[in-house]
């Protein structure tokens, strides 16, 4: 993978998680999740790989997308 796919890859995460921030005490929905991601414009390879949510809110998920994109946790 190159630098500049990891850079993107890293980016949407940043990107996704902030937006879930907006409403911190929803609880996920995976179905709205993969949807914002691709608006952002993720490739259907990159939305596969989202870790599941469920039974999680907002705040836990996008911290979790923002360690594995800073490299604290594989997809």
């Amino acid at each position: 993978m190159s630098q500049r796919t990891r850079t993107s890859i890293r980016s949407l995460l940043h990107t996704l998680a902030s937006f879930l921030l907006l409403q911190p005490a929803r609880p996920v929905d995976m179905g709205r999740i993969g949807v914002r991601f691709r608006m952002l414009g993720a490739v259907p390879v990159w939305i596969a790989l989202l870790p599941d949510g469920t039974g999680s809110t907002h705040r836990e998920y996008a911290a979790r997308l923002y360690r594995i994109a800073d490299g604290g946790e594989g997809l």
